[in-house]
């Protein structure tokens, strides 16, 4: 587990990050439900655009998505993520999410930019990125017939995937983790969602 923290940064302007807040806004509330379709499947999203951190080893962390507790676990969670990027292998981002609401972490899970999934949650993987990023992304488990999360065959072994979140209670709040690691780059969030339970092809804001 470790700390969540805010990180004020200065970042290069980014060509289309026109509408952003400091890395460090402390959004207590995001829009809630956004979707909910038949049988209980319910997506939540962060739609402030954010600057990346270009260069800035502790990164941003974006957020919070809080997920509204309606008494069932946490299942099948895929992420939405809407960004741009001109060099994306420079970039580590995470889906992290603290349970309690405590400023700790109690999850966190890798989003493998080489996963991507460009027309929805269930459409086809692509194992190469995009370069660069411009637009919206899904990501999530691939599903066995079995109804188990099949590993990664690209990630180290013991890599943590979509399926540590199966289990967790609802209530907490997830975050977005961003590090770019090169300090010519210059990249923007501009919005992101997290999905359960097979979410379909609902979009990114």
């Amino acid at each position: 587990m470790r700390q969540a923290a805010w990180i004020l940064v200065a970042a290069t302007f980014f060509i289309g990050c026109t509408t952003f807040q400091p890395a460090n806004a402390q959004h207590t509330e995001a829009t809630g439900a956004v979707a909910t379709r038949a049988g209980g499947d319910r997506s939540f999203s962060f739609d402030s655009a954010m600057r990346i951190p270009a260069g800035n080893p502790a990164g941003v962390m974006i957020g919070p998505i809080h997920v509204l507790d309606d008494g069932t676990p946490l299942e099948e969670v895929g992420v939405a993520l809407n960004i741009q990027h001109a060099s994306p292998g420079h970039l580590t981002i995470s889906l992290d999410y603290d349970a309690d609401n405590d400023g700790v972490i109690d999850v966190s899970v890798p989003v493998e930019l080489y996963r991507v999934r460009l027309g929805g949650f269930n459409s086809p993987e692509i194992h190469a990125y995009p370069d660069p990023l411009e637009g919206r992304y899904f990501f999530q488990d691939d599903i066995g017939a079995n109804g188990h999360a099949l590993p990664d065959p690209l990630a180290d072994p013991g890599t943590p995937s979509f399926s540590s979140f199966d289990g967790l209670k609802k209530g907490g709040s997830f975050y977005l983790a961003i590090t770019d690691d090169d300090p010519a780059d210059a990249g923007c969030v501009l919005g992101w969602s997290v999905h359960m339970s097979d979410a379909l092809s609902v979009a990114a804001r």
